[in-house]
C-alpha cells in the first residue's frame, strides 16, 4: 500500500516514494537461472546468464573474470555516448539497465549466480575455485 504522504518530488527525477522498512529486509528469491552461453576467450567474459529476481526477469548479465582471476557478475548495461560541450561524441560509457539498490543484495545475487555457474562447469565441484586456470 502506497502512502502518498511519504512522497517527495525531486527535480528531474519524478516522484520518489520511500520503501517501508520491512520491504528492505525481505529476501527476494533468485530463481530460474539459465546460462545461454559459456566462453573461454581472452576478453575475460566467461558466460551470459538470465535469471529471475522476485517478479523481475534479468537478461544478458555477464560473468566476467578480472585481471586478478576473481569472477564477478556484470549486470545488463547499455552503451551511451559521452559528449563534449559541442555535442560531439568523445567517448562511450556503460550504464546498468537494472541493478540492486544495496551492496548486500548485489553480493547475495552475485554469490548465488556464481555458485550456479561453478556447478554447471564440467569437472568442477561447487566449492572449487574456477576463476583462474
Amino acid at each position: 500500500m502506497c502512502d502518498f504522504r511519504d512522497m517527495t518530488v525531486k527535480a528531474n527525477h519524478g516522484i520518489v516514494v520511500e520503501a517501508p522498512a520491512e520491504l528492505l529486509t525481505m529476501q527476494i528469491p533468485i530463481w530460474d537461472i539459465k546460462f545461454r552461453s559459456f566462453h573461454n576467450n581472452p576478453d575475460k567474459m566467461r558466460a551470459v546468464v538470465s535469471f529471475n529476481y522476485g517478479y523481475l526477469a534479468v537478461y544478458d548479465a555477464k560473468i566476467v573474470e578480472e585481471r586478478e582471476g576473481r569472477l564477478f557478475l556484470a549486470m545488463p548495461n547499455r552503451k551511451l555516448p559521452k559528449k563534449n560541450k559541442d555535442a560531439e561524441i568523445i567517448d562511450y560509457i556503460h550504464t546498468d539497465v537494472v541493478h540492486p539498490f544495496s551492496a548486500i543484495e548485489r553480493q547475495r545475487i552475485e554469490d548465488t549466480i556464481l555458485h550456479a555457474y561453478k556447478c554447471c562447469l564440467p569437472n568442477h565441484e561447487p566449492d572449487q575455485d574456477v576463476s583462474a586456470s
